[in-house]
């Protein structure tokens, strides 16, 4: 953790669209009050925050733009100094998130832990970055596996974290967290890249 610099909070998509019936049971209930606290810490230090929002190709979908689904969940709307990002592809999402500051490190939170936050990290581990997925405020959903058995949200959750671990992605805690962003260095210089 020694290399920590400037981290970056990434905020995906906390959107009320996830409340919906249609995602099934998730995991994480405390999750959002996690969230809110990394939030307030990132703001009061004056690190950069990135708030993304997923809208969904399909008009159908509670996170499609035109849905009430789409907006932000109580709490999280960004504020003046902070990135905001709506994107619909992979590829935009990265175009504009990535910096130019060197080894930039990602801090992850949000909805959901996949497909949007462990394919978005996956793409960053090929750059000169670090990312943090922080286990317990991030969301996953219960879903069927390759064998037609109903996994729970949490053997999701625990899978998917496992699978995403490798020499560029660190899975923390969001106690430890808040200790990256306390030992941070460059505090006071929010960055908003576009």
């Amino acid at each position: 953790m020694e290399r920590i610099e400037t981290p970056i909070l990434v905020v995906m998509n906390v959107q009320r669209g996830y409340d919906y019936a249609g995602y099934g049971k998730r995991n994480g209930m405390f999750a959002e009050a996690r969230m809110k606290e990394l939030l307030s810490i990132w703001r009061e230090r004056e690190l950069p925050v990135i708030h993304t929002q997923f809208d969904d190709p399909k008009q159908s979908s509670p996170l499609h733009r035109t849905n009430a689904g789409f907006h932000f969940k109580d709490g999280f709307k960004p504020q003046k100094n902070e990135q905001h990002l709506i994107y619909s592809s992979y590829s935009t999402f990265i175009e504009q998130v990535l910096t130019k500051e060197q080894k930039p490190i990602y801090i992850f939170v949000g909805f959901s832990l996949f497909p949007h936050i462990a394919t978005v990290s996956q793409v960053l581990s090929t750059s000169d970055s670090h990312q943090y997925i922080v286990a317990d405020a991030t969301v996953s959903f219960e879903k069927i596996s390759f064998n037609n058995e109903s996994l729970s949200a949490d053997e999701v959750h625990f899978a998917i974290l496992t699978s995403m671990m490798n020499d560029e992605t660190t899975v923390i805690t969001s106690f430890m967290a808040k200790q990256l962003a306390v030992s941070a260095k460059n505090i006071g210089k929010q960055k908003t890249t576009t």
